[in-house]
Order: structure tokens, then sequence, then C-alpha cells
């Protein structure tokens, strides 16, 4: 049975199931049936041919700020984008009584979709959770307008030379690449904007996959790595499940239960609830 799958559907196959399969699977539907591949739609997406077919998938909200946030006296907004062909999620975080913000994550489309909630902010920095297509495929033109690019070492090389994920799917992916400015260490912690942020290093999905911890919010932003009732695909090149699940059981599950995970893909949840009830790495 020929199946197309719309970007609710596909923005599963993202994370479970991979980008690189859902793309090439639908493509000989698409080619039979005169529309154009996943592929050639990211193509056209990343080079702003048909911004307008990838708004936002669902209205911004406020709905990762942990339960330390409300114990700041002012909160610190945290503003949800679902973007790109994708449906990968971005995040921006505006603390209060300050000129500048946080992303995290730069999917296609993010600079359009960011800049009326920046309200005379500037974007002080991009948080690049790993290096696959669809969490920096808007980067470049981020850094054009002054951010700061913070990602991992193992990923750099996709980061910085997209042409290398253009050939795990044997065809040219137009991605702009971006130089990542400032290297993430596994265990470092840094402030940004008034917050800190504390990094860990959480390989398997992606080899650069980090997780970037807000203490203060308690709000953690795990990228691919774990998502509600799932976790990322680890059959893409430098995939590997046993590395993925030592970093879920290490780094993820380690930290507070009422911690808020904010993941690449689909909604928020919490620490506590994925050790209880993920399928695929038990608490």
């Amino acid at each position: 049975m020929r199946l197309m799958l719309g970007v609710p559907a596909l923005a599963a196959l993202f994370g479970l199931t991979g980008c690189w399969q859902a793309a090439v699977g639908h493509a000989a539907y698409n080619r039979a049936t005169g529309q154009p591949t996943m592929l050639e739609r990211v193509n056209k997406s990343l080079n702003g041919a048909d911004d307008d077919d990838y708004p936002p998938n669902r209205d911004p909200v406020s709905g990762c700020e942990g339960p330390a946030a409300g114990q700041r006296e002012a909160r610190v907004q945290i503003i949800a984008f679902e973007l790109g062909p994708a449906a990968t999620n971005a995040y921006l975080l505006l603390p209060p009584g300050r000129d500048e913000a946080v992303l995290i994550d730069a999917p296609p489309g993010a600079a359009a979709a960011i800049t009326p909630h920046l309200e005379g902010r500037r974007l002080a920095a991009v948080l690049l959770t790993h290096g696959h297509w669809d969490h920096m495929g808007g980067a470049a033109d981020l850094r054009a307008a002054g951010a700061t690019i913070y990602a991992h070492a193992a990923d750099r090389a996709w980061i910085e030379d997209p042409s290398v994920q253009g050939a795990f799917m044997g065809m040219d992916l137009r991605i702009k690449p971006v130089v990542v400015d400032q290297l993430v260490t596994p265990g470092q912690a840094f402030d940004l904007a008034g917050l800190r942020v504390e990094v860990r290093h959480v390989p398997g999905h992606a080899p650069g996959n980090v997780l970037f911890y807000f203490p203060a919010l308690g709000t953690a932003f795990p990228g691919d790595a774990i998502m509600s009732g799932t976790v990322g695909r680890t059959d893409l090149p430098e995939g590997d499940f046993e590395q993925l699940e030592t970093s879920i059981r290490e780094q993820i599950y380690t930290l507070p239960g009422e911690t808020v995970l904010c993941p690449g893909h689909g909604p928020a949840t919490t620490v506590a609830e994925e050790r209880a009830t993920n399928p695929y790495v038990h608490g």
C-alpha cells in the first residue's frame, strides 16, 4: 500500500524512524504522482524558494518552563516553534529584564519565525543539540545576524560542511554551511543571557548530540536523544543504540525527576515520566 505522510507523521519518522529513511522512502511515491520529493521540498525550503509552505505547524507556546522557573521573581519565557519539513522543535528563551535571547536549535525557517518574538532583543547564541540538517539548517542566517553558534566537536563537520550529510542520502542536499564559533564539552557550564547552562554529552543518535540543562529553570533540551515515549533513531550513520541507552541512563535519567525535557520533536515530557514509561530505555 502506498501512503503519503503529512508533516506530523514525518515528524515521528524523523525521531524514532529517522529523517533519511523517511526522505528516501517517499521519493518513489512522490515521483510517481508528479509531486516534489521530500528531499526536493527540503532543498526548496532551505533555499527560501517556498518558505510559505513551511510555516510553524503550531502557534508559539510557553510550555517548557520547569517548576523552578516559577520560583523566580519574573518567569523566563520559553517559546517553542515547530519548523521546517521535519517538524523540528526550536526553543527561544527570553530572560526577563535582559536585552539578549538564546535559541536552542535552528531548523529551516528559524530566523523568520523567531524574529517577531525578539521584540528588540539581540539573539546572543544558538545552541545546537546536534548536527543533523533539520536542527541546523537555519543557523547560517542567525549567525549572519550576529548570533554565536555553539555545538559539540563530534558534529562539527556535519554543521560546517553539510554536503557530508547529503552524501548519506545519495544526493545534493543544499544546506547553508555555518561556522561553529564555540565548541561545548561534557560537564561544561557557562552563562548566557544571565542563565546558567550545563552541557551533558548524550551520543547515540548522533555522535555530537548534547543535552543543554538550565538548572534554574528545571528544564533540559536533549535534542533527539530522547522524546516523549521514544528515543532517537540509531541506524543512521554513526548511530549506536547501546551508546544511546547509556547516555539516557547516565546523563538524562540522573537529572531531577521533575526536570522538563523539551525534545527535538514532539511534546515536552519529564525525566520522571520517561524513567517510568519509556519503552526503549527503562529507568
